[in-house]
């Protein structure tokens, strides 16, 4: 049984083993494409942080699909809105799926605009200047280290007194890539298959969400005052479910050239926190 780092331990059970050898089914790679479509609706009447939604809706479809690179392309139309909602920051519906592979094709995402809890919409998104400490979560595994969890803490100003929108933004356009209820292909036992790195590894899920705090995919209700990235654990574990043959595991980085994907993680792991960049 592979371990999880003593940190890991302490936020959970141990959600990642080490399995046997799995063939893979036969699926086609793809490019993935987020065709999105915001519907005119009211945002909450104290929204904070000079932004707007659908500028952080974009950067966070932008990221997802820098995740799932190269091939033809894995169309995913999604609409989104306000709407009243009640205990939740917000949520997916699944409208649409099927074909080979099998993936959602479709969705709807609703954002709280009841004003409880206050959202804090960046208006800068792709800019993480308003936090001050950036801090990283790595798991063991047979084939090295991978990347659990990405997160921005220590906000200042605005970004302090509400939930990020941009992370909100983020998990639930993964549950339109795959991780949702209603999903055949979602499984609570996630085995990488090859091509896909990491193969022979488990990353357990619980209804849709992945079985790991840290993980982008495992906030079930996200506090004021942090940032959470998409981590390497949540790309893999959507490109499993819906049989992405190559995922780029580090939306975020650009691999210098003669270096692989896999090197560059191995010299990241060796940071666990750090002050963000200002």
């Amino acid at each position: 049984m592979n371990r999880l780092d003593p940190w890991l331990s302490r936020w959970g059970a141990l959600v990642l083993v080490a399995a046997a050898f799995l063939a893979a089914p036969s699926a086609a790679s793809a490019r993935l494409v987020i065709k999105s479509e915001f519907i005119p609706s009211d945002p909450p009447p104290n929204l904070i942080g000079g932004g707007n939604l659908v500028e952080i809706f974009n950067t966070a479809v932008a990221t997802w699909e820098k995740a799932f690179p190269g091939g033809q392309p894995w169309v995913l139309d999604l609409k989104y809105e306000w709407a009243p909602l009640q205990g939740q920051n917000a949520r997916f519906i699944l409208k649409e799926q099927g074909g080979h592979p099998h993936r959602i094709l479709s969705g709807l995402i609703q954002f709280n605009n009841t004003g409880s809890p206050p959202f804090f919409a960046d208006s800068t998104p792709d800019d993480h200047s308003e936090f001050t400490e950036y801090h990283e979560q790595f798991a063991d595994t047979p084939e090295g280290m991978i990347n659990v969890g990405r997160m921005f803490s220590g906000a200042t100003g605005d970004a302090a007194l509400g939930v990020d929108l941009l992370t909100i933004a983020a998990h639930e356009i993964g549950h339109g890539l795959g991780l949702a209820v209603g999903n055949p292909a979602s499984e609570h036992m996630i085995v990488v298959t090859p091509p896909r790195p990491f193969r022979g590894l488990v990353i357990f899920a619980f209804g849709d969400h992945l079985a790991i705090s840290t993980a982008l995919m495992g906030q079930l209700l996200t506090g004021e005052g942090v940032r959470i990235l998409i981590s390497s654990l949540d790309v893999l574990a959507e490109a499993q479910i819906s049989r992405f043959n190559h995922p780029n595991l580090d939306p975020y980085a650009v691999v210098p050239p003669g270096q692989s994907q896999r090197s560059a993680l191995r010299a990241r792991s060796r940071v666990r926190a750090r002050p963000a960049a200002r």
